[in-house]
């Protein structure tokens, strides 16, 4: 509201200096009563907006976790088997052993 109340002094200065015409001073101080009228319900309409699309990435997310659990029980099934750190180390075990001469 603090710029719709400069706007509407710019203007008016600017129309009494002879920068704006009566009709141009009209148009604009119009618009400005119009932006400051319209935020309001601008704000919510971008809240709900905000909120909509919250929701729709949250089920984005939430669809793709049943992925996420296939994944998990691979990572399961090789733990099962030997972890990759347990079959490296068995590895070193083999190439420190050498054949005896």
């Amino acid at each position: 509201s603090q710029g719709g109340e400069f706007a509407s002094v710019a203007f008016r200065t600017a129309r009494s200096s002879g920068i704006l015409d009566d009709e141009q001073t009209k148009y604009l101080l119009t618009c400005v009563s119009l932006t400051m009228a319209l935020t309001p319900a601008l704000e919510d309409v971008g809240a709900q907006m905000a909120t909509k699309l919250q929701l729709k990435e949250d089920q984005a997310v939430a669809d793709l976790e049943p992925k996420g659990v296939v994944i998990e029980s691979i990572a399961v099934s090789n733990e099962e088997q030997g972890s990759f750190e347990d079959q490296d180390e068995e590895e070193e075990s083999f190439e420190d052993e050498k054949p005896a001469e």
